[in-house]
């Protein structure tokens, strides 16, 4: 998501809840990533950690959640 004035925000929804206090792997070519859940719905930790996503997914030809 982006907002006016604001960095990039990666989240997933999964259609399903997740299990209580369980992360979504996230891997783009050689970088992995942990996604936080809360009911269907997962994101990164921090802006730091979406704009290290954000740029992943910007130079690589896969993901896969």
């Amino acid at each position: 998501a982006y907002r006016p004035g604001a960095n990039g925000e990666v989240s997933f929804q999964g259609g399903y809840p997740f299990a209580p206090d369980s992360t979504v792997d996230v891997t783009v070519g050689a970088n992995k990533f942990k996604l936080f859940t809360e009911g269907e719905n997962a994101w990164t930790g921090s802006p730091d950690e979406d704009a290290k996503l954000i740029s992943a997914l910007r130079a690589g030809s896969d993901a896969s959640l």
